[in-house]
């Protein structure tokens, strides 16, 4: 019997309780072992995302590229650190190795959430009476912007539009651990994360709550602290599914992902 198909098939059973605080303060002693790698790769990431803001077309491409990687890259190295295992920085660009799954699984949640876009606010657009000055509002101009707040479809179009863009990031949120950790095709590695999430849907919500805001507060520490929080968010993002799925599973998956149903 393939143990993580057990393990998989137990949780979705019997369900599983997320422990935040513990998961805070697993990812905060992993990074306290080596501050400056995650502060440092926290820089590169920041210096990919602006230069690829500066080029133009080909630098939104660029971002779609390095997105899943970048993602990815704060577990990759928070395992080696956490199962005592050997590493260097160039270990957090490991996810390249598994670009392609990564990639089709983080285009297709982009898409998903694209066209949950086109629906809830490009469809209020195009019935919009007064599409064409909609267009050319100006946002700096508040008496224009009040013509866009009293569109009742298109705000309650994007409220709706919001919520949904948050529930398929929670769908969604075990997929990229799936694939790296366990070697699962994307669209399995989606199948497997829905199948998980739906069981503590609110408590993922929740964590992700606790993370924005560890992330604002870190924003407001003259935007230093942000350094510091958001590698501790990603590392507890690995911390929970550590604990929830495990790692541990990877050189003994010989069944294929399908049969996590």
């Amino acid at each position: 019997m393939n143990p993580l198909k057990t393990h998989f098939d137990q949780l979705l059973v019997q369900g599983y309780e997320l422990k935040i605080q513990q998961y805070l303060s697993r990812a905060w002693q992993i990074f306290k072992k080596e501050p400056a790698f995650f502060i440092g790769f926290m820089f590169v990431n920041v210096f990919i995302s602006l230069l690829a803001s500066v080029i133009p077309v080909l630098g939104n491409f660029l971002s779609i590229i390095f997105a899943p990687v970048l993602a990815i890259a704060p577990a990759i190295v928070a395992q080696k650190i956490d199962k005592g295992q050997p590493y260097v920085f160039n270990n957090f660009f490991d996810g390249f190795q598994k670009f392609v799954p990564l990639l089709l699984a983080y285009l297709i949640m982009v898409g998903i959430i694209i066209v949950l876009a086109l629906v809830c606010i490009g469809v209020p657009l195009a019935l919009s009476d007064n599409l064409q000055d909609l267009a050319t509002i100006n946002p700096q101009n508040l008496e224009e912007m009040q013509v866009l707040l009293n569109n009742k479809s298109l705000i309650l179009g994007a409220g709706v539009f919001m919520v949904g863009a948050v529930f398929v990031s929670v769908l969604y949120f075990f997929a990229p651990y799936f694939v790296w950790f366990h070697d699962f095709s994307a669209t399995d590695a989606l199948k497997a994360s829905q199948l998980l999430a739906q069981k503590n849907f609110w408590g993922i919500v929740l964590f992700f709550l606790t993370t924005f805001l560890l992330n604002f507060l870190g924003l407001l520490a003259l935007c230093i602290g942000i350094l510091i929080t958001a590698p501790v968010s990603y590392i507890a993002q690995y911390c929970l599914f550590e604990d929830v799925v495990g790692t541990q599973f990877k050189n003994d998956l010989n069944d294929t992902p399908q049969d996590l149903e």
